[in-house]
C-alpha cells in the first residue's frame, strides 16, 4: 500500500481534499465494523485502524490523483475496490451481519470479486497515468 500510494505521489499532484476524505471514510469504517464488535479477534481491534488509515490514504492518493488527470481514474476505482475488499474482510470478522444484504451466492467469494478488479484497476491506472 505504501508503495501504491508513493507511486501515486510521482506521477502527478494530488488534489488533498479526496485524501482527507478518503481518511474519514477509513476512520468511519473501522469505527462502524471493528470498533466495538461483539466477537471476533479483540485483539485486532487496535492494529485494524492504522491499516484502514492506510488502505483510506492509498484510495484517496489514487482518487486525488484522478481528480487531476483522467487518465488515473483506474487507480481511483482500484484503491476504492481495495478498501472494499477489505472492509468485507474485517466484516467477515467482526460483524458478519453487516453483509447479509449480499446473495448468499456471492457473499462468500465477495472478496475476491472486489480485490482481483482492484489489483487489476490499479496496475492499469498507473499504467495509463505514467504515460500521460
Amino acid at each position: 500500500h505504501v508503495f501504491y500510494i508513493r507511486g501515486s505521489l510521482r506521477l502527478g499532484p494530488i488534489w488533498k481534499p479526496a485524501v482527507i476524505i478518503w481518511l474519514f471514510i477509513g476512520v468511519a469504517i473501522w469505527y462502524a465494523v471493528p470498533w466495538g464488535a461483539e466477537r471476533g479477534p479483540v485483539q485486532l481491534v487496535w492494529p485494524s485502524l492504522p491499516y484502514s488509515v492506510l488502505l483510506a490514504s492509498m484510495a484517496g492518493f489514487g482518487t486525488g490523483l484522478a481528480v487531476n488527470f483522467c487518465q488515473a481514474s483506474p487507480l481511483a476505482i482500484g484503491g476504492a475496490l481495495f478498501f472494499i475488499s477489505d472492509a468485507a474482510i474485517a466484516a467477515r470478522l467482526f460483524k458478519p451481519a453487516l453483509l447479509e444484504f449480499l446473495p448468499e451466492a456471492i457473499r462468500a467469494d465477495f472478496v475476491w470479486l472486489t480485490y482481483g478488479p482492484a489489483q487489476l484497476s490499479l496496475m492499469l491506472g498507473a499504467r495509463m497515468a505514467a504515460r500521460r
